[in-house]
């Protein structure tokens, strides 16, 4: 630890300090009870020192079942502001992730140039031909398995024949 005009510094972050947005997927709702669990786990671990994480958990359980209606409000509450937080952020996670233009490909551009360069009869390849193929395969794959699944749920085998036949 450093000092700095007498005051100890440590690496500790404070809780005034806003936390980093994170990129990943949106963080699931938390119910009334476990929003409890959270705020009693302390105090039950305390009492219960040797106790395990099931003991433990079975000790909160069964004080929530004795907890009124209303005691139990300050817990329900949490979790609806917490769902409705995760709404918002679902909502906006979506609007986020825009669809695909039609010149860009889900598929690797490297990755097809690779596979192509397998060939020994093909000695480059041009960007644009790389991802004409990329593209292609992309809705190739899609079609399969739109037609795939078609097939799947269709009502006779006899579908299914039709289908690979008009291929």
């Amino acid at each position: 630890m450093a000092e700095e005009s007498g005051a100890v510094v440590s690496g500790a972050v404070e809780e005034d300090e806003p936390m980093e947005e994170t990129t990943g997927p949106v963080k699931k709702p938390v119910s009334a009870f476990l929003h409890y669990c959270a705020e009693q786990r302390p105090a039950v671990k305390l009492t219960m020192p040797n106790a395990g994480a099931g003991e433990i958990t079975k000790a909160i359980s069964e004080s929530w079942r004795g907890l009124s209606d209303e005691e139990k409000q300050k817990f329900v509450d949490l979790a609806t502001a917490d769902k409705d937080r995760y709404e918002r952020e679902r909502k906006t996670d979506k609007a986020d992730k825009k669809a695909l233009e039609p010149h860009e490909t889900v598929i690797p551009i490297a990755r097809v140039k690779k596979i192509v360069k397998l060939d020994p009869e093909v000695k480059s390849v041009s960007k644009e031909a790389t991802a004409v193929i990329a593209k292609m395969t992309e809705l190739f794959v899609g079609r399969l398995a739109k037609e795939t699944h078609v097939a799947s749920t269709a009502a006779t085998p006899w579908a299914t024949l039709n289908m690979w036949l008009r291929c």
